[in-house]
């Protein structure tokens, strides 16, 4: 297995026209979450990817593990909970006047309920052993406790694998937990290998979003990615590449940065140059933004 995300599976529910929420009467029904949008993008590289999830014992749940397998993805990795439902969200489409905006509905789901035990189990543990990069984000860890001490004990106990993170900070979950926040996220950047922060979520949970201040902070990291609307700035080690973005069609730019992991790692796979492996992430990212999926669709 060249990956294996972790992370919860969510149902997106998108209105069909961009409106109001209170007038809208019907919605399109598709996949998200952020683990899971970056596996798609992999897998449309061709990388072998699987992904370690927990969806609910219900139509949701069905629907979401089909969807996965549908894009050559492996689900041997994904449990059901009988007790927890699946989770979802519903996605309020850009107007001239606001951008893009997700409600959510995942309080005690099934996949916030993934947990030391679920990661323990022989599937996940033989995917694991076998996998070249482990990749998970910010938002699994905050969770839930048993979710954040789940991804802990898998970066602790990882063999030859390299660990990717995503910082992707959510005020939301985290709530009043700020400091926590801070604490728990440096602590996985640290113990990481490839590292995805965009400089505006690098400077809620760090206080700095300038790329050589973050590389002073965590030195640990061999990669360490950092992104804006304006530029991408990838420390390799010593090596510095910089690669400005272009202005792109942004029809709904939810699932973009996930694409843009994807499309590294995929890069990183091939040991690709660095300035390659950005642009393929680049190109990924604003395909992403230019369609309401979250995701990269199969081909």
């Amino acid at each position: 297995m060249d990956v294996t995300c972790l992370g919860e599976l969510l149902i997106v529910l998108t209105q069909g026209a961009p409106e109001p929420l209170e007038h809208t009467e019907s919605f399109a029904r598709s996949l998200g979450g952020t683990e899971f949008n970056t596996a798609a993008a992999l897998a449309s590289h061709g990388a072998s990817t699987a992904l370690v999830s927990v969806v609910g014992d219900d139509g949701f749940g069905r629907y979401a593990t089909d969807t996965v397998r549908s894009l050559g993805i492996d689900t041997s990795g994904i449990m059901v909970d009988p007790h927890h439902a699946t989770g979802l969200y519903v996605k309020e489409l850009a107007t001239a006047e606001s951008s893009s905006r997700m409600h959510y509905f995942r309080a005690a789901s099934a996949g916030s309920r993934l947990s030391p035990a679920h990661t323990r189990r022989p599937a996940v543990r033989a995917l694991l052993e076998q996998t070249r990069i482990i990749h998970t984000t910010g938002i699994t860890v905050a969770l839930s406790p048993q979710a954040r001490d789940a991804l802990t004990l898998v970066a602790d106990e990882r063999r030859h694998a390299l660990l990717s993170f995503d910082v992707s900070w959510r005020a939301v979950l985290w709530g009043s937990r700020e400091d926590e926040a801070t604490e728990v996220l440096g602590a996985l950047v640290s113990t990481s290998d490839i590292v995805f922060m965009t400089v505006e979520d690098a400077s809620a949970a760090f206080g700095t979003g300038e790329p050589e201040a973050l590389r002073q902070l965590f030195p640990e990291p061999r990669r360490l990615i950092v992104s804006s609307d304006d530029a991408v700035t990838a420390f390799d080690g010593s090596a510095v590449t910089t690669l400005e973005r272009h202005p792109s069609t942004i029809v709904d730019a939810i699932g973009a940065s996930d694409a843009f992991a994807g499309g590294v790692l995929s890069g990183i796979l091939d040991d690709s140059p660095m300035a390659t492996t950005l642009t393929r992430g680049l190109e990924l990212a604003d395909k992403v933004a230019s369609m309401t999926s979250d995701h990269v669709l199969a081909s």
